[in-house]
C-alpha cells in the first residue's frame, strides 16, 4: 500500500508518518520516505544512528546515485521492519541540484520502494516543487490530507482543494483534523470550509516535547497522548480494512 501523507508546514505531517509507520511496521515491512529535499531529516528521525553520505536519498532524486533503493533505507535501531529515506548528516539546502527530470526519478524511487517492503508512506513536504507530490497524488491508495483548525489550514485546503478535482483524487482523499496547538478549535475549521473529516488527532504537547527532545518514535504517556494514540489506531485500522477490501 501507498500513503500520502502532505498538509501545510507544521501540520503534524511527520509524527503521523512516524507513529503510523511505526504500527504498520508490527506486521510488514514499512519505508517512510521523507520527501523534504532542504534539509537533513533522518538524524532527527533516526537519533544515534551513524549514516553514510553516500545513502542520502538526495543523491537518487538528483539521478547521482544508483537506482537500487535498500541502500537509502535506514533501518529504524528498535523495529526491524521500519524504514527511513531522507538527508543525511552533511546535506544543505543547496545540497543537491533537483533537475526537470525529478519527478521521474523519484516516482522510479517509490515504484523501486514498493518492490521490497509492504507499504510506503510518504510524507510530503509543504514546497510546491517536491517532486514527490506528484506520484503521492496520482499513485497513492490513500492521501491523508491533515488540516489545522485555523487560517492557515483553511487557506491551504482551499488551495489545494481544485487541484485535487483537477487531477480526479478526491475519492482517494481522507481529511484528517490535526490539532498541533492548545487553543485550536475544531468549529473554526467546520465554520471555514465543509468537509467530512475522516479521523481527529487531539492536542498534546507530548509530541511536541518528543520530538523537540528527539525522541520522534516514544510511548505516549499523558491522557491527551494516550487520545491522540487512540485516534491514530483508529486511523490504522481504517486503513488496513479499507486496504483488505479494495484487494
Amino acid at each position: 500500500m501507498l500513503i500520502t501523507i502532505w498538509g501545510r508546514d507544521g501540520s503534524g505531517k511527520s509524527t503521523l508518518a512516524d507513529y503510523l509507520g511505526s504500527l504498520l511496521a508490527q506486521k510488514n515491512l514499512v519505508a517512510v520516505i521523507d520527501t523534504d529535499l532542504t534539509q537533513p531529516t533522518l538524524p532527527i528521525r533516526l537519533p544515534g544512528t551513524r549514516f553514510v553520505r553516500e545513502n542520502s536519498m538526495g543523491r537518487a532524486v538528483a539521478g547521482t546515485g544508483t537506482i537500487e533503493v535498500k541502500c537509502y533505507l535506514h533501518q529504524h535501531p528498535q523495529q526491524d521492519g521500519l524504514f527511513f529515506a531522507g538527508l543525511l548528516n552533511g546535506d544543505d539546502y543547496m545540497a543537491y541540484e533537483i533537475g526537470l527530470d525529478a519527478e521521474t526519478t523519484a516516482h522510479l524511487f517509490v515504484k523501486n520502494c514498493l518492490k521490497v517492503v509492504d507499504h510506503v508512506i510518504l510524507d510530503c513536504s509543504g514546497q510546491r516543487t517536491d517532486p514527490f507530490v506528484p506520484v503521492g497524488l496520482k499513485e497513492s491508495d490513500r492521501i491523508l490530507i491533515l488540516l489545522t483548525p485555523d487560517l492557515q489550514g483553511i487557506c491551504w485546503w482551499k488551495a489545494v482543494e481544485p487541484l485535487l478535482r483537477q487531477m480526479n483524487v478526491l475519492d482517494k482523499v481522507w481529511p484528517i483534523l490535526s490539532i498541533v496547538q492548545k487553543y485550536h478549535q475544531d468549529s473554526w475549521v467546520q465554520e471555514g470550509i465543509e468537509v467530512d473529516f475522516k479521523a481527529a488527532l487531539p492536542f498534546t504537547s507530548e509530541l511536541n516535547i518528543l520530538r523537540c527532545s528527539g525522541k520522534p518514535i516514544e510511548d505516549l504517556i499523558t491522557g491527551s497522548g494516550r487520545d491522540w494514540y487512540k485516534g491514530l489506531r483508529r486511523l490504522y485500522e481504517d486503513l488496513i480494512r479499507t486496504g483488505s477490501d479494495e484487494s
